[in-house]
């Protein structure tokens, strides 16, 4: 059985995201590639020698910037919103398993859609609270 033959946009497409590819990967591979520089070397190229020498200056205590402190942040702060999230998909999952009253309907119209809410929900919610 024969494939069925493109249309010639296809191929116009493919490389316009091939460019995307190269556009958003390509800087992250020439930082990649770069880190390997020797003492002597920066972001530039030709590369001068290749060594790990950055990535123990990394870890180094500094004056500036610290690196466990920052990661020890970012990581409590990425564990408090993991549990506000799961606690509130929690919570409106167990909303949503029985059925809504008028009243009810209002107050979730001003979660769910925060412009109307404001234009026209919020008065009708005044109204029945």
């Amino acid at each position: 059985m024969r494939a069925a033959a493109r249309p010639p946009i296809f191929y116009g497409l493919a490389v316009l995201f091939g460019l995307f590819v190269v556009f958003l990967y390509g800087p992250i591979a020439t930082i990649v590639v770069l880190a390997f520089q020797g003492p002597e070397g920066g972001l530039v190229f030709p590369m001068n020698g290749v060594s790990v020498h950055w990535f123990g200056e990394l870890f180094r205590p500094q004056s500036i910037g610290d690196i466990w402190g920052a990661f020890d942040r970012s990581t409590a702060l990425g564990a408090i919103v993991m549990v506000a999230t799961v606690l509130f998909s929690f919570l409106a999952g167990l909303a949503f398993r029985r059925r809504f009253s008028r009243r009810h309907r209002l107050v979730l119209c001003r979660y769910r859609q925060p412009g109307d809410a404001v234009g026209r929900g919020q008065p009708r919610h005044w109204r029945y609270v």
